[in-house]
């Protein structure tokens, strides 16, 4: 291929000189040229193992799409299976880019998502992103058997968050890379500076008496074995593992004694004390050429994700600091173009739920001003305006513009590229902001104005409602034939205890408030029914004409504040889609969907509740009878199965709804027999979190305890028999569980 062919094909890529970005489809190809033709056949064996490994092992090496050989010149061209956003991995961990390659680039065709200077590499969940990923290569050479020969920077590409490995230079018996390796570039400086550090001390003393001697000892090079070849391997693994947290100052031949003092003195501050300690363990086990454990590989890298899930794991808690009622409200204010509504619910809209919003509504300039002051604080944070942020006298404003900043950061990590600038940027302005995760996440709802939007404020209008539903206040509702099945009360036993009811009229102040919080994201007019003699329920709902009545029921509970023994904590227990019978709350047969207990609880700030438990599933006398599912949001816990008067009893799982803070190997699920929601029996499962094996513990419960001997058993794929991996044997004492002793299996 000449240089005009070439140059109509082809773009030169900005990372190496013998890499290119295709025009037609943007692939990344390079080019291999050879000067024998003993060298050209050596180098498609290699390309061969290259897409051979790329089609069984797609994870971790590098597909390639096409091969071109051109005999005429000796070169091979191979298009990867790639797109142009697609970097070597020295363009991550080395901050600057050759000088010869530097000067045949223009500074136009730099990519923008290389970092230029390694200050902008320092996000430490970037860091131990990469740090796992050439750990998991490092143990996927090793569990299946296979040797690289050539492992450095500019050999790892980096490409859908992903490193994958290329270029492939061992064949039994074959040496040739290692004479170009090896002897024939070392004048060569920028070859040098990629290969040298990365070479183990079998092969920096090879070279040493070659730079001694200038004879090239063929011999040395025909003796390597498979051993001499992993070990190469995992030293190059070791020293870009190193890189990842430090330039190395020395890119020449080195003593393992200098990079382990390198290791030594690397500066992790953004880890705890124990993580750091960690991580130089690990690199230091890799550059001593440590024997591979299968089991060792496993902790460590689960202690690696364990690491990764924490840093930068702060986040806005929307759930509990948000009105996730009135976020049911934006879907319908964005179905009818001519809502009014109060703008305070535009805190609960999107950037781009704003956007549509706006130009739906062109002629209404309030809601416009409005909405230009969220995209100012939005493009405050996409332009990394640090002081004008930290400047934001309301914790209104200052709560979304840090929401926004979780999506953001979100997204982009979904995205192909972990690496790029705009994504460095947001992680930068997200520590720089930590002080205010943690004040705003210390806050409660009341705290915030948007918060607090009332009923009157949400008004349809009535002219543009498909329905034509006409707006009304609670008082002047005479008994409307309204469309809900929700309940059914016997109307011989119930008619005469069940009384219409006026809001205005219901003596609990309590009760009353609850009713106004949740009135404003009903979707329909209710009546209110209220039973002689008891203030601490309502009925909301409807008599149909077969004097049947369905609806809801709220049931009001107080309790003393552990902290304040003279206040009372409001607690709200509210059945949905129930029926009466003799004044017995219970399941409608086969109603779906599924009746509902969800339970409330007022916060110290009167007037806003939070949910703590919901349960869907049977109902009878009241209670949790039946199947059902239970979730507790302050246990942050999961109950399915049977139920018997609010207790899991017989068959059932229990399992942890948020495992972002369990730590790995730990219990999150438990399957078995329940007495009282306490486990109780044999041959109870406990599931141990794990990110890619199936890992559980088979044995006795006591009263939520395990006692006596479980055995740890991991599930393999295609295997009917479950592996045993160890056994332990269990005590419980003063309500803790104690593990007397581990046999290994």
């Amino acid at each position: 291929m000449n240089n005009k062919q070439k140059e109509a094909q082809y773009s030169q890529h900005p990372s190496i000189r013998n890499l290119f970005i295709t025009k037609q489809d943007k692939s990344i190809v390079k080019e291999f040229s050879e000067t024998s033709d003993i060298n050209l056949n050596n180098r498609k064996k290699l390309v061969k193992l290259q897409q051979k490994y790329g089609d069984q092992h797609s994870q971790y090496a590098l597909g390639i799409k096409i091969i071109q050989k051109k005999n005429n010149c000796k070169k091979i061209i191979v298009n990867y299976n790639c797109d142009q956003s697609a970097i070597p991995l020295s363009q991550i961990i080395i901050p600057e880019l050759p000088s010869q390659v530097k000067s045949t680039i223009p500074q136009s065709q730099v990519s923008p998502i290389l970092p230029q200077s390694q200050d902008k590499y320092k996000i430490p969940k970037l860091q131990i992103q990469i740090f796992r990923n050439l750990y998991q290569i490092y143990g996927f050479l090793n569990t299946n058997n296979i040797y690289h020969r050539n492992l450095k920077p500019n050999n790892i590409i980096l490409y859908n968050n992903q490193l994958f490995l290329t270029d492939f230079c061992h064949i039994e018996g074959q040496w040739f890379t290692d004479q170009i390796n090896f002897y024939g570039q070392q004048n060569n400086s920028d070859h040098q500076n990629n290969t040298n550090p990365y070479l183990s001390p079998e092969i920096q003393g090879i070279i040493a008496k070659y730079k001694q001697t200038q004879v090239e000892d063929y011999n040395a090079l025909q003796n390597r074995d498979q051993l001499s070849v992993k070990k190469q391997d995992q030293f190059a693994i070791a020293i870009m593992m190193l890189e990842v947290f430090k330039t190395l100052e020395n890119r020449d031949l080195t003593s393992v004694q200098i990079r382990q003092q390198e290791i030594n003195e690397l500066i992790l501050s953004q880890f705890t004390e124990e993580d750091a300690k960690f991580i130089k363990n690990t690199i230091s086990g890799l550059l001593e050429l440590s024997e591979f454990n299968e089991k060792d590989y496993n902790d460590n890298l689960n202690k690696i994700e364990q690491i990764e899930k924490q840093l930068d794991n702060y986040q806005i808690n929307k759930q509990a600091l948000m009105n996730q009622n009135y976020k049911n409200l934006v879907k319908q204010l964005l179905e009818n173009n001519k809502i009014n509504f109060d703008l305070k619910l535009l805190f609960f809209f999107t950037k781009q739920e704003l956007n549509h919003l706006s130009i739906q509504h062109v002629t209404n300039q309030k809601l416009k001003q409005e909405i230009k002051r969220f995209f100012r604080i939005y493009e405050d944070i996409d332009k990394g305006r640090l002081n004008d942020i930290k400047g934001l006298k309301e914790y209104d404003l200052l709560l979304i513009s840090l929401i926004y900043l979780d999506d953001q950061i979100q997204s982009l990590q979904k995205s192909k590229s972990i690496m790029s600038e705009e994504l460095l940027r947001y992680h930068i302005l997200k520590r720089e902001l930590r002080e205010y995760y943690d004040q705003l996440n210390k806050m409660q709802q009341s705290d915030f104005t948007f918060n607090t939007i009332q009923q009157a404020d949400i008004q349809i209008n009535q002219n543009q409602n498909q329905n034509n539903l006409q707006p009304q206040n609670i008082n002047n509702i005479q008994n409307y034939n309204l469309q809900q099945a929700d309940i059914k009360i016997n109307e011989n036993q119930n008619q005469n205890n069940l009384q219409p009811q006026n809001i205005n009229n219901i003596q609990n102040y309590n009760l009353k408030r609850y009713y106004q919080f949740m009135r404003c994201i009903r979707q329909k007019i209710d009546n209110i029914y209220q039973c002689k003699g008891n203030s601490n329920e309502i009925y909301i709902g409807k008599i149909e004409n077969n004097n049947i009545f369905t609806g809801e029921m709220i049931q009001l509970e107080e309790e003393k504040r552990k902290d304040k023994q003279e206040e009372k904590v409001v607690l709200i227990k509210h059945f949905f889609k129930i029926t009466l019978d003799n004044m017995e709350i219970k399941s409608i047969k086969d109603q779906q969907p599924k009746s509902q207990i969800i339970y409330f609880k007022e916060s110290k700030h009167p007037g806003n509740f939070n949910k703590i438990i919901e349960y869907i599933g049977e109902i009878k006398n009241g209670k949790k009878n039946g199947k059902g599912e239970e979730k507790n949001f302050i246990n942050n816990m999961s109950y399915v199965g049977e139920w018997k008067n609010d207790q899991m009893f017989g068959k059932g799982t229990k399992k942890i709804i948020n495992t972002e803070f369990t730590p790995l190997n730990s219990p999150y699920k438990w399957k078995g027999t329940f007495v009282n929601s306490q486990l109780n029996g044999d041959k109870i499962k406990t599931y141990l979190l794990d990110r890619k094996r199936k890992i559980w513990l088979e044995g006795k419960y006591q009263n939520d305890y395990k006692i006596r001997t479980h055995i740890c058993y991991e599930k393999k794929q295609g295997n009917n028999k479950n592996d045993v991996l160890y056994k332990a044997y269990y005590v419980n004492c003063f309500q803790k569980e104690y593990s007397f002793f581990r046999q290994i299996n």
